[in-house]
């Protein structure tokens, strides 16, 4: 019996293939229509499992199913107090932020590097003014903050909680290599330790380009913007980050 009852799902931006530590399909952008472009998910079942789980949920739109896609970015507290999820020593993000606090120094390579922060109090507000408009049926929207910031201003932001230098790639990688060479600070690579090459270099250079160009046109038709990401807010995310001992 059909009920026709619409299904939201909740994907990641992850399936792009732009979070993999190897991956080669240069100059792609990977937009709301994109899905499979020859992917290698072989390392990241969980990944793998959000596109086998879209490739199910399109596939059967033609056969009556209604439903939206949501393709969520990188998530991180909200805008308005820098508060997060109570399990925030699972999420990439902070333990990300934690390693570069705890080493105290990142690779020059990487000043240049834009970062996402999609604030979960706007990514929650954008998927609810999708849910509750008009023309949402059988798409797929990508929910993530495009208002970025290069890790160099980040830096300056952290430099005030604590004091990150920059070093050269080569100086960067015998750091970490050193640090992973001792029992007692092993621990602070477990952040980044997945972010590895198989060369063991630290290396961020993604080649797909992601795009939510569509998405924020639809959006701003609903009167939502993403909000910019300012000092103040870091200074909240950090607040948090020591207020619960995680710093």
């Amino acid at each position: 019996m059909q009920c026709n009852i619409e299904l939201h799902y909740i994907s990641t931006m992850t399936i792009s293939g732009n979070y993999l530590a190897v991956q080669d399909s240069s100059g792609q952008v990977f937009d709301e229509s994109s899905f499979f472009t020859n992917q290698n998910f072989d390392e990241n079942v969980y990944s793998k499992s959000k596109l086998l789980a879209e490739g199910y949920v399109l596939s059967n739109i033609p056969n009556g199913l209604i439903a939206t896609i949501y393709r969520i970015g990188d998530l991180s507290g909200r805008y308005s107090d820098g508060v997060f999820q109570k399990n925030i020593d699972e999420n990439s993000i902070y333990l990300r932020l934690k390693s570069i606090l705890d080493i105290g120094a990142i690779s020059e390579s990487l000043k240049d590097l834009e970062l996402e922060f999609t604030p979960v109090d706007y990514a929650a507000s954008a998927i609810i003014k999708i849910i509750w408009s008009s023309q949402r049926k059988n798409r797929i929207f990508h929910v993530y903050n495009p208002n970025k910031i290069s890790t160099s201003t980040l830096v300056e932001v952290l430099n005030s909680f604590h004091e990150i230098k920059f070093m050269s790639q080569k100086d960067f990688n015998k750091y970490l290599k050193k640090l992973a060479t001792n029992n007692l600070t092993q621990k602070k690579l477990s952040g980044i330790i997945n972010d590895f090459t198989k060369d063991n270099d630290l290396i961020y250079n993604h080649t797909i380009e992601v795009s939510n160009f569509i998405t924020c046109q639809y959006l701003n038709n609903l009167d939502f913007c993403w909000p910019v990401l300012t000092k103040e807010y870091f200074n909240l995310l950090l607040a948090y980050m020591k207020n619960v001992n995680f710093i």
